[in-house]
Protein backbone atom coordinates (compact mmCIF):
# COMPACT_ATOMS: atom_id res chain seq x y z
CA UNK A 1 0.00 0.00 0.00
CA UNK A 2 1.54 3.62 -1.39
CA UNK A 3 0.23 4.87 2.30
CA UNK A 4 2.28 2.55 4.28
CA UNK A 5 5.30 3.24 2.32
CA UNK A 6 5.12 7.02 2.52
CA UNK A 7 4.69 6.42 6.98
CA UNK A 8 7.46 3.77 5.91
CA UNK A 9 9.56 6.28 4.38
CA UNK A 10 9.15 9.40 7.10
CA UNK A 11 9.91 7.23 9.82
CA UNK A 12 13.54 6.51 8.51
CA UNK A 13 13.65 10.42 7.26
CA UNK A 14 12.61 11.57 10.82
CA UNK A 15 14.76 9.34 12.45
CA UNK A 16 18.05 10.36 10.06
CA UNK A 17 17.09 13.55 11.01
CA UNK A 18 16.61 13.23 14.18
CA UNK A 19 19.94 11.63 14.57
CA UNK A 20 21.48 14.56 12.80
CA UNK A 21 19.65 17.02 14.95
CA UNK A 22 20.68 15.11 18.52
CA UNK A 23 24.02 15.08 17.39
CA UNK A 24 24.42 18.70 16.15
CA UNK A 25 22.58 19.41 19.43
CA UNK A 26 25.42 17.59 21.78
CA UNK A 27 28.25 19.72 19.86
CA UNK A 28 26.59 22.40 21.14
CA UNK A 29 25.80 21.73 24.28
CA UNK A 30 29.81 20.28 24.40
CA UNK A 31 30.88 24.22 23.54
CA UNK A 32 31.79 23.23 20.10
CA UNK A 33 31.20 26.34 17.67
CA UNK A 34 28.76 24.38 14.24
CA UNK A 35 29.96 25.72 10.80
CA UNK A 36 28.16 26.87 7.96
CA UNK A 37 29.73 22.98 6.65
CA UNK A 38 27.53 21.28 9.57
CA UNK A 39 24.77 22.83 8.47
CA UNK A 40 24.08 23.18 5.13
CA UNK A 41 26.21 19.24 5.01
CA UNK A 42 24.91 17.26 7.80
CA UNK A 43 21.41 19.34 8.56
CA UNK A 44 19.73 20.67 5.73
CA UNK A 45 20.06 17.46 3.64
CA UNK A 46 18.37 15.15 6.53
CA UNK A 47 15.91 18.03 6.64
CA UNK A 48 15.11 18.47 3.31
CA UNK A 49 14.54 14.34 3.02
CA UNK A 50 12.49 14.55 6.00
CA UNK A 51 10.30 17.64 4.48
CA UNK A 52 10.02 16.08 1.20
CA UNK A 53 8.60 13.04 2.48
CA UNK A 54 6.08 14.77 4.39
CA UNK A 55 5.39 16.67 1.23
CA UNK A 56 4.64 13.28 -0.11
CA UNK A 57 2.28 12.20 2.69
CA UNK A 58 0.00 15.35 1.95
CA UNK A 59 0.41 15.04 -1.61
CA UNK A 60 -1.44 11.82 -1.25
CA UNK A 61 -3.96 12.38 1.59
CA UNK A 62 -4.83 15.48 -0.88
CA UNK A 63 -5.30 12.71 -3.66
CA UNK A 64 -7.14 10.32 -1.35
CA UNK A 65 -9.46 13.37 -0.60
CA UNK A 66 -9.93 14.36 -4.09
CA UNK A 67 -11.00 10.89 -4.77
CA UNK A 68 -13.36 11.06 -1.91
CA UNK A 69 -14.78 14.10 -2.76
CA UNK A 70 -15.41 12.98 -6.37
CA UNK A 71 -16.70 9.52 -5.23
CA UNK A 72 -18.97 11.60 -3.35
CA UNK A 73 -20.43 14.02 -6.01
CA UNK A 74 -21.06 10.67 -7.96
CA UNK A 75 -22.81 9.24 -5.45
CA UNK A 76 -25.14 12.09 -4.09
CA UNK A 77 -25.32 12.33 -8.17
CA UNK A 78 -26.60 8.69 -8.13
CA UNK A 79 -29.04 9.62 -5.50
CA UNK A 80 -30.38 12.81 -6.82
CA UNK A 81 -31.23 10.96 -9.96
CA UNK A 82 -33.05 7.96 -8.20
CA UNK A 83 -34.83 10.71 -6.36
CA UNK A 84 -35.70 12.73 -9.65
CA UNK A 85 -37.00 9.59 -10.97
CA UNK A 86 -39.25 8.42 -7.72
CA UNK A 87 -40.23 11.95 -7.39
CA UNK A 88 -41.60 11.98 -11.32
CA UNK A 89 -43.13 8.78 -10.93
CA UNK A 90 -44.98 9.46 -8.16
CA UNK A 91 -46.19 12.71 -9.91
CA UNK A 92 -47.02 11.74 -13.36
CA UNK A 93 -48.22 7.96 -12.09
CA UNK A 94 -51.54 9.86 -11.00
CA UNK A 95 -51.59 11.94 -12.84
CA UNK A 96 -52.25 9.99 -16.07
CA UNK A 97 -54.68 8.03 -13.81
CA UNK A 98 -56.70 11.29 -13.46
CA UNK A 99 -56.42 11.75 -17.14
CA UNK A 100 -57.32 8.21 -18.35
CA UNK A 101 -60.63 8.39 -16.07
CA UNK A 102 -61.71 11.80 -16.88
CA UNK A 103 -61.37 11.22 -20.80
CA UNK A 104 -62.90 7.89 -19.53
CA UNK A 105 -66.03 9.72 -18.36
CA UNK A 106 -66.26 12.37 -21.63
CA UNK A 107 -66.34 8.71 -23.54
CA UNK A 108 -69.78 7.97 -21.02
CA UNK A 109 -67.80 5.30 -19.73
CA UNK A 110 -68.36 5.59 -15.94
CA UNK A 111 -67.36 2.27 -14.44
CA UNK A 112 -63.56 3.48 -14.05
CA UNK A 113 -62.73 3.33 -10.59
CA UNK A 114 -59.59 4.43 -8.74
CA UNK A 115 -58.47 4.10 -5.31
CA UNK A 116 -56.23 7.25 -4.38
CA UNK A 117 -53.75 6.69 -1.78
CA UNK A 118 -52.14 9.61 0.38
CA UNK A 119 -53.33 12.92 1.57
CA UNK A 120 -50.79 15.36 -1.07
CA UNK A 121 -52.70 17.30 -3.92
CA UNK A 122 -52.90 14.92 -6.61
CA UNK A 123 -54.36 11.95 -3.87
CA UNK A 124 -57.10 14.52 -3.47
CA UNK A 125 -57.73 15.34 -7.11
CA UNK A 126 -57.96 11.45 -7.81
CA UNK A 127 -60.52 11.11 -4.77
CA UNK A 128 -62.49 13.82 -6.11
CA UNK A 129 -62.69 12.60 -9.92
CA UNK A 130 -63.63 9.26 -8.55
CA UNK A 131 -66.17 10.89 -6.33
CA UNK A 132 -67.20 13.31 -9.36
CA UNK A 133 -67.63 10.00 -11.33
CA UNK A 134 -69.59 7.92 -8.69
CA UNK A 135 -71.90 11.28 -8.58
CA UNK A 136 -72.56 11.08 -12.45
CA UNK A 137 -73.01 7.03 -12.41
CA UNK A 138 -75.86 7.86 -9.79
CA UNK A 139 -77.24 10.54 -11.64
CA UNK A 140 -77.39 8.62 -14.91
CA UNK A 141 -79.33 5.39 -13.28
CA UNK A 142 -82.07 7.69 -11.51
CA UNK A 143 -82.07 9.24 -14.92
CA UNK A 144 -82.47 5.70 -16.52
CA UNK A 145 -84.93 4.67 -14.09
CA UNK A 146 -87.00 7.56 -14.42
CA UNK A 147 -87.02 7.40 -18.22
CA UNK A 148 -88.29 3.45 -17.77
CA UNK A 149 -91.10 4.46 -14.95
CA UNK A 150 -92.32 6.98 -17.49
CA UNK A 151 -91.81 4.65 -20.22
CA UNK A 152 -93.88 2.01 -18.55
CA UNK A 153 -96.40 4.09 -17.38
CA UNK A 154 -96.71 5.61 -21.36
CA UNK A 155 -97.00 2.18 -22.50
CA UNK A 156 -99.85 1.98 -19.56
CA UNK A 157 -101.65 5.22 -20.91
CA UNK A 158 -101.29 3.77 -23.89
CA UNK A 159 -102.97 0.42 -23.53
CA UNK A 160 -105.75 2.40 -21.57
CA UNK A 161 -106.46 4.54 -24.37
CA UNK A 162 -107.10 1.81 -26.62
CA UNK A 163 -109.33 0.52 -24.56
CA UNK A 164 -111.15 3.82 -24.00
CA UNK A 165 -111.60 3.92 -27.84
CA UNK A 166 -112.29 0.38 -28.30
CA UNK A 167 -115.05 0.84 -25.88
CA UNK A 168 -116.13 4.45 -26.73
CA UNK A 169 -116.72 2.98 -30.41
CA UNK A 170 -118.94 -0.24 -29.17
CA UNK A 171 -120.57 2.68 -27.71
CA UNK A 172 -120.78 4.72 -30.87
CA UNK A 173 -121.84 1.44 -32.29
CA UNK A 174 -124.66 0.22 -30.00
CA UNK A 175 -126.20 4.03 -30.02
CA UNK A 176 -125.83 4.31 -33.61
CA UNK A 177 -127.79 0.81 -33.83
CA UNK A 178 -130.33 2.14 -30.95
CA UNK A 179 -131.22 5.67 -32.92
CA UNK A 180 -131.68 3.34 -36.17
CA UNK A 181 -133.91 1.14 -34.52
CA UNK A 182 -135.82 4.37 -32.79
CA UNK A 183 -136.02 5.63 -36.18
CA UNK A 184 -137.72 1.95 -37.55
Amino acid sequence: DTGKAVLTEIATRRDAYMKVRTDLLRRLEAGQELTDTALTKQFQPVLDAYVAAMGKLVELEKSRFDEAVAEAAAVALAIGVVLSWWITRSVVQPLREAGRMVEAVAQGDLSQETHAQGSDEIAHLLRAVSSMTASLKRTVTEVKSSAESIATASGEIAVGNGDLSARTEAQASSLQQTAAAMEE
